[in-house]
């Protein structure tokens, strides 16, 4: 007698395996793909942090200036209409941020502040076709805008300035920016027809679609 109710609880068993296997094998498997994704966003977070982090660090080395104290910030929006004319920073007149001062990451000049509010600022960039810089190569003055292709050029140069391919382009100081801001290189060098001046374009490295962090120069406050 008892070996039967043995008998009939294994078998009860099987039986019971063999119509909820499909079940079994379904929760099994989304377990398991659970398990994966949950493994994957963890990952994925793990490269996130330690990009921004390192993005930080970056930042952080900046030390050409040392006449100026800097303010850092992470980009908190960017309006997908104006994506490459202005940004907003998490900063503002809490950290005595002013009109004019200019923004800066590790590769150079991103752009200027145009408008400060109490806990943000508005960064206008060197892509918007409103800003006007103005810029040196060697001992030669000119204009660095954007054109009407998108380029980043430097004007208002002659044919008998000292300008070649692979020149550093730097803010001149004339104006409200301070000099010597690195922008970029010399990439090729348009003449035109008349023979008198010639355009400059301009290799910009840095990538004004993925700008996270930057530092603001606060002028005139010289460090203790």
């Amino acid at each position: 007698m008892r070996q039967y109710k043995i008998n009939a609880v294994i078998f009860l068993l099987l039986f019971l395996v063999i119509i909820f296997k499909d079940s079994m094998y379904y929760f099994t498997e989304k377990t398991l793909k659970l398990n994966n994704i949950a493994d994957a966003i963890e990952n994925s977070k793990k490269t996130y942090y330690e990009q921004e982090y390192q993005k930080v660090l970056d930042l952080y080395e900046i030390k050409e200036f040392p006449k100026y104290e800097y303010e850092f910030s992470k980009v908190i929006y960017r309006n997908i209409y104006k994506y490459f004319n202005e940004m907003t920073i998490l900063k503002g007149k809490d950290a005595n941020l002013k009109e004019h001062m200019a923004v800066i990451n590790d590769e150079g000049l991103i752009g200027v502040i145009s408008k400060v509010y109490k806990n943000t600022a508005k960064v206008e960039l060197l892509t918007n076709k409103d800003i006007n810089v103005s810029v040196k190569i060697n001992e030669v003055y000119g204009m660095l805008h954007i054109d009407n292709f998108n380029e980043l050029i430097v004007d208002s140069i002659t044919n008998y300035d000292n300008v070649a391919v692979g020149d550093y382009i730097y803010t001149s100081g004339l104006g409200n920016l301070p000099a010597n801001i690195y922008i970029g290189k010399v990439k090729e060098i348009k003449k035109d027809q008349s023979g008198i001046s010639k355009t400059l374009i301009v290799d910009k490295t840095i990538d004004f679609a993925k700008i996270d962090y930057v530092a603001i120069m606060k002028n005139g406050v010289e460090n203790e």
